[in-house]
């Protein structure tokens, strides 16, 4: 058996302590494939990347659906999200209104890996643009979204010289919570090669909210 990457889940204890990890089951794990980059929503769905059977070529974004405590057979996210690049590092947004993802060998990429978005609308992903107010000939990759402070960040990899900049709102990711609708977010994201130098850029996002109380991680077994 190839060593593979499993996903494993731990749950926050109400005094602020992680408990043990647990194994996903075979509904989500393949014991011949990778299952990596787990994002999950507030509704307990986990979003993922894998190699398993159905996958267009290469690695795919899935989704498994929680339903009463249980996790369902995981879905291919379809050709909305999917090519015959490799698609992985989901960053689903709490309410699944939109999905950040990286991605490498894909036609409307920049040369690295680049970052995209999808917004989900009547039940249904948009097809994933690239970011091209971020991506570079170099790689962006390891996006994630905070709540506690405005702009995206892209640390740290790429070129000979730091630079700084703001790129204009990303077209449909505008803020329009009615709780927080002037609320922005941040973006981390890590550029390679690695430079020791940092790149940070600026958007605005739509805000984040609380995924809950859940984390899921990949490690490799042998």
């Amino acid at each position: 058996m190839r060593p593979t990457h499993d996903i494993w889940s731990a749950s926050l204890g109400d005094d602020g302590e992680w408990g043990d990890a647990r194994h996903l089951p075979a509904t989500i794990n393949d014991p011949d494939r990778d299952e990596w980059c787990p994002a999950v929503a507030a509704s307990g769905n986990l979003y993922f990347a894998s190699d398993r059977p159905g996958t267009s070529r290469g690695t795919d974004l899935w989704v498994a659906r929680m339903i009463d405590g249980v996790y369902q057979p995981p879905e291919n996210l379809g050709d909305a999200i999917n090519t015959k690049g490799d698609e992985f590092e989901a960053w689903i947004a709490p309410d699944e209104s939109y999905l950040l993802f990286s991605a490498v060998h894909r036609a409307d990429g920049q040369g690295g890996y680049d970052l995209f978005l999808s917004r989900r609308r009547d039940g249904r992903w948009e097809h994933a643009r690239p970011l091209t107010e971020i991506n570079t000939a170099a790689s962006e990759y390891n996006e994630s979204v905070s709540r506690m402070a405005s702009g995206c960040t892209s640390a740290a990899r790429g070129g000979s010289t730091a630079r700084s900049a703001s790129a204009s709102t990303i077209p449909g990711t505008t803020p329009r919570s009615p709780v927080s609708a002037t609320a922005t977010t941040t973006c981390i994201a890590f550029r390679w090669p690695r430079s020791g130098l940092a790149d940070r850029l600026s958007i605005n996002a739509t805000p984040c909210h609380d995924a809950g109380r859940r984390a899921a991680t990949s490690r490799t077994r042998a």
